[in-house]
């Protein structure tokens, strides 16, 4: 639990920063179709696009660490022993955070769509191959084995010794 806090904090601050960032950007949404540089329209869509998913996911993940820390669910599987965070195609944080997800899916296809083959096509296609949520899932981790200690210490024994190396020559 400790661990999932920690990491919501820096998910916290994380998502304060991405806010910083968007409030510029965002005053500029206007400027956007008056602009004539297509390089700016892309550059300018993959930004907001990439800060808008990287707000959201800040959000998710934060919403599921309280999630798990607060109200942790049960096995269903009697072999499973752990939980994974895996990506999700559902946010579940709250409507605004689903709109803002909706936005950002769109700016980054509009920059795939109208800017192929580019490096901001290349990197928009590469923000959308991952879900924006995040969901849990059981899964089993195998205990560690018990350490050997007596075939450890035999072994490293064992090791050949490295070689000196050679004298350098006297000049």
């Amino acid at each position: 639990k400790d661990v999932l806090q920690n990491n919501q904090v820096i998910a916290e601050r994380t998502a304060y920063t991405v806010d910083e960032a968007i409030a510029p950007i965002s005053a500029a949404a206007k400027q956007r179709d008056r602009e004539t540089s297509r390089r700016w329209q892309a550059h300018y869509d993959l930004i907001r696009g990439r800060l808008l998913a990287m707000k959201v996911r800040c959000y998710e993940y934060n919403f599921a660490c309280a999630r798990l820390v607060k109200d942790p669910p049960k096995f269903q599987d009697a072999k499973s022993n752990a939980w994974r965070l895996v990506p999700d195609a559902q946010i579940r944080y709250s409507d605004k955070a689903a709109a803002a997800a909706k936005e950002a899916q769109a700016l980054l296809q509009r920059v795939v769509d109208e800017h192929p083959e580019t490096p901001w096509s290349l990197l928009a296609s590469r923000e959308l191959k991952n879900p924006l949520g995040f969901k849990w899932v059981e899964a089993y981790i195998p205990p560690p084995k018990p350490r050997d200690d007596a075939a450890a210490a035999k072994k490293k024994m064992n090791r050949p010794q490295p070689m000196k190396p050679a004298e350098p020559p006297k000049l």
